[in-house]
């Protein structure tokens, strides 16, 4: 877990297309930035992966939440 709270609303659009019945079925992931240097590592948590478990389907969403950024750090810095 990157991010301990990371929670946000996937779009009626997103839940049309993978066909979502329940959020049991969901699978979120980040997508990882891993440089030479992985002390540098970012997340994308501004467009996850979003998967649906039952039929296997996936999309990345794109968040309307600058909450999230798309180059977010993994480690801290004193790492």
């Amino acid at each position: 877990m990157i991010v301990g709270d990371y929670s946000f609303d996937i779009s009626d659009e997103t839940v049309e297309k993978l066909e979502l019945k329940s959020p049991e079925d969901v699978l979120t992931l980040a997508i990882l930035n891993i440089p030479e240097d992985f002390k540098k590592m970012t997340a994308n948590l501004r467009a996850p992966i979003v998967i649906n478990t039952k039929n296997k389907i996936g999309i990345q969403e794109l968040l309307n939440d600058d909450n999230y950024s798309m180059k977010h750090q993994v480690f801290r810095r004193d790492v």
